[in-house]
């Protein structure tokens, strides 16, 4: 019986030293943070380098504070309404400050990037950009939190503001006797959220209920719009149609896309193929280092193996003999491809492979040249601004708007929103 007692006794003792030096860790992060904030401060004045409300930015958090605790005593809502509206105060001037903090500030450029892998060692959890999966499955952050609620749209009013910005684009395409497809790109942590938890999702209901609702807003306008998410969903390896280390589709995906896009379009603006043009397609292995893998960990970035499908066309000629030439964009083609990076991947050298993209797909598929305005930035403001710069939509029967699903959503990040002017938001 003493044995037993001193056996768990032991135990007892070996967890309560694995809690405290776990906790030892954990307070060695904001000590180090505080140390930090406070070379900061020192380096700042010792520059006479004034900003803001003329305090280095770290300091500015001294006045915040005070307003956080004014607005929570001053508040009429209660005990956890004033804890709530001094929270609120606390988290919107954090998150300015955070904005007037540059890059290369000591803080950022010495202090963050070590915590953060000391952090990602510990919990295997990414950074502050990327959530680290089960299995390798790496996920925007920001892609998480459009999905898991913040708020209808990327525009700082209500979501009409968006379907107003479609519906525009569209009555003025319509008014040139053209077509109009909206593609949102579902993230993949709506597709495939097993990859966060590792628990199956089969069973769940739908997760991005904000796009969900766009879509309906804009069908409600007459907008065309293929909601994707159904579809991948009910696939049964909905996860072979992304990438693992990559914020975009997959190769697999990239051609299930022009599939489905080809028959929307073939529905919707009667586009028939031309039986006289013939392609074929190569299936190549290529091992990439995703976008997702660099955020994670720039100096030892893992890297993940797709197989992209190449289509290349076959001319005949008059001696009998075929040649095989390269699919590429054409300006004067009748469909118009606009949006984000997803309709670039695979097709540019800086993303991963060149002659596998959706251009190349979906004239494959469609047996019809295609033109794209795929800019780096935002799929929507930045697209549309695109297009109409160059009037690249002119002339075409068909335009067709990819662009990532989490732009229709409202950012954490405020910086990155877009207005509906195409000026970013500064609020």
């Amino acid at each position: 019986m003493k044995a037993d007692q001193l056996t768990t006794g032991s135990e007892e003792t070996g967890v309560r030293s694995r809690q405290l030096s776990v906790e030892l860790i954990l307070l060695l992060i904001p000590v180090g943070l505080l140390l930090s904030a406070g070379v900061q401060i020192l380096l700042d004045y010792r520059s006479a380098e004034q900003r803001g409300s003329m305090f280095p930015e770290v300091a500015q958090t001294v006045p915040l504070v005070a307003d956080a605790v004014s607005a929570a005593i001053e508040s009429e809502s209660g005990v956890w309404g004033s804890i709530q509206d001094g929270n609120s105060v606390l988290q919107d001037g954090l998150r300015q400050i955070e904005l007037l903090m540059e890059d290369a500030s000591f803080v950022r450029h010495y202090a963050v990037p070590p915590l953060q892998r000391v952090r990602k060692q510990l919990f295997r959890r990414g950074s502050d950009q990327v959530y680290e999966g089960k299995q390798g499955w790496l996920y925007l952050q920001d892609e998480i939190r459009s999905v898991t609620g913040f708020g209808p749209t990327a525009w700082e009013s209500d979501s009409d503001d968006f379907c107003a910005l479609v519906s525009g684009f569209q009555k003025e395409l319509q008014d040139a006797g053209i077509d109009l497809l909206v593609v949102p790109i579902p993230g993949k942590a709506a597709v495939w959220p097993e990859g966060i938890c590792g628990v199956s999702g089969s069973k769940t209901g739908r997760p991005d209920l904000w796009l969900d609702h766009q879509v309906a807003l804009l069908r409600d306008r007459g907008v065309e719009v293929l909601d994707l998410w159904p579809v991948l969903r009910a696939l049964p390896n909905p996860e072979r149609y992304y990438c693992r280390t990559d914020t975009h589709l997959s190769g697999h995906g990239i051609r299930l896309l022009a599939d489905l896009i080809a028959q929307s379009a073939s529905g919707q603006s009667g586009l028939a193929s031309d039986p006289l043009r013939e392609f074929r397609t190569d299936l190549r292995n290529v091992s990439i280092i995703g976008d997702l893998a660099r955020m994670d960990d720039e100096h030892v970035p893992v890297s993940e193996t797709l197989e992209l499908h190449f289509p290349v066309e076959l001319i005949a000629s008059p001696l009998g003999m075929t040649a095989e030439i390269p699919v590429l964009s054409s300006s004067s083609a009748e469909i118009l491809l606009m949006g984000d990076s997803h309709t670039l991947v695979f097709d540019a050298a800086d993303l991963h492979a060149e002659g596998a993209g959706l251009v190349q797909q979906l004239t494959a598929v469609l047996g019809k040249d295609v033109d794209v305005v795929g800019v780096r930035g935002s799929g929507i403001n930045g697209a549309l601004d695109a297009v109409r710069a160059s009037a690249a939509w002119q002339q075409r029967r068909l335009v067709v708007w990819c662009f990532a699903a989490r732009e229709m959503t409202k950012s954490a990040d405020r910086e990155r929103l877009w207005d509906v002017g195409g000026q970013r938001s500064q609020e």
